[in-house]
């Protein structure tokens, strides 16, 4: 299969003419840079690559990383790298484990402005950048543009639009463009759920990324979603509900494998309490986020050993304010398993 994600790249490649490529001035630094952060993608690479190279906006400079792939990856990117001047490779020689060391170390190698992070296994309509940009250009205020989605699966088939995971919140307002100002846009949606589930769909400011701290890196599937908030609590955001990005989901991806292992009920959880930390809400809102801490809570604790449920002590603060049943209900699981596991 590898074999023959690079067989099919060469021949892609082989058609390019290397002059139909644009080539920046070496004195000019490129308005926006592409991070495409790969970890054994190598089926997906082509189109990927393609569908950044083939953007209408041309203004761009390509990094191509990878993770210590144990695919055809590094071939195939080597082959874009030398067919186009605007591509820099950055190849790990260990694997950092995490998808967000990449983006931290993507921004950090950057030179654009503007930062669009086109996950390896996604791929763009033609016209992303240059809606989005020409968005973020006219306003000022706003750190960050996104796009709608379309979920697509691994063999490029639409599923469905991602407007329906934001149905549940406000169906109308997805429905059309807006621009919102950042907090509020936490308040109303992200507190409740990650709103931007696909950071292929985004463009954001560089400064901005920077002085909000970057991703944090421990974490495996919410990092994102938690970034956009910290990113969102300095300035305002704008929304396009044309589907221009196209969201992969199979069974290899980051998310794919936490939910196999659970690790997603631990982390949302931990979300819930980043959120009561950082985000001042509404009674109501409090109140809808403890009911989902306690129903998180339910499938987390009985298969939790001890040591899991002290070293994240602060979940079980967080627990104690949705329901003193519960937490009489942690004290004896607790006592159960230790004694079960001594």
């Amino acid at each position: 299969m590898a074999g023959d994600a690079a067989g099919a790249a060469q021949g892609v490649i082989a058609k390019q003419q290397p002059a139909g490529r644009d080539r920046l001035p070496f004195f000019r630094m490129a308005t926006v840079t592409v991070i495409i952060p790969n970890y054994n993608h190598a089926r997906y690479l082509p189109r990927r690559i393609e569908s950044v190279l083939n953007q209408t906006y041309r203004d761009f400079e390509v990094l191509l990383m990878d993770d210590c792939s144990t695919d055809d990856s590094r071939e195939i990117l080597a082959q874009y790298a030398r067919t186009d001047a605007r591509i820099r490779l950055l190849l790990n020689e260990t694997n950092s484990g995490s998808t967000f060391k990449q983006w931290n170390k993507g921004v950090r190698e950057s030179k654009g402005k503007f930062i669009w992070i086109a996950e390896s296994d996604d791929y763009a309509d033609a016209q992303f950048l240059e809606i989005l940009v020409a968005r973020l250009e006219a306003t000022p205020d706003a750190v960050l543009a996104y796009a709608q989605s379309w979920n697509v699966d691994e063999h490029d088939r639409v599923i469905h639009s991602w407007k329906t995971h934001t149905d549940d919140l406000d169906a109308g307002r997805f429905a059309e463009d807006f621009h919102m100002e950042g907090k509020q846009y936490i308040l109303n949606f992200l507190v409740y759920k990650n709103t931007i589930p696909n950071a292929s769909a985004v463009v954001f400011r560089r400064d901005q990324y920077l002085a909000a701290g970057g991703a944090e890196e421990t974490g495996r599937v919410s990092s994102d979603w938690r970034f956009w908030i910290k990113l969102l609590q300095r300035g305002n955001l704008l929304y396009v509900s044309r589907e221009l990005n196209y969201y992969r989901t199979h069974q290899n991806t980051v998310r794919a494998a936490a939910v196999r292992k659970g690790k997603h009920v631990l982390e949302h959880l931990e979300m819930i309490r980043f959120m009561f930390k950082s985000v001042k809400m509404t009674e109501a809102a409090e109140k809808k986020l403890l009911q989902q801490a306690g129903t998180l809570a339910a499938s987390w604790l009985p298969t939790a050993t001890v040591y899991q449920v002290l070293s994240h002590i602060g979940i079980l603060s967080l627990l104690a304010r949705t329901d003193y049943k519960l937490v009489r209900g942690i004290r004896s699981m607790l006592i159960r398993n230790y004694f079960r596991q001594s």
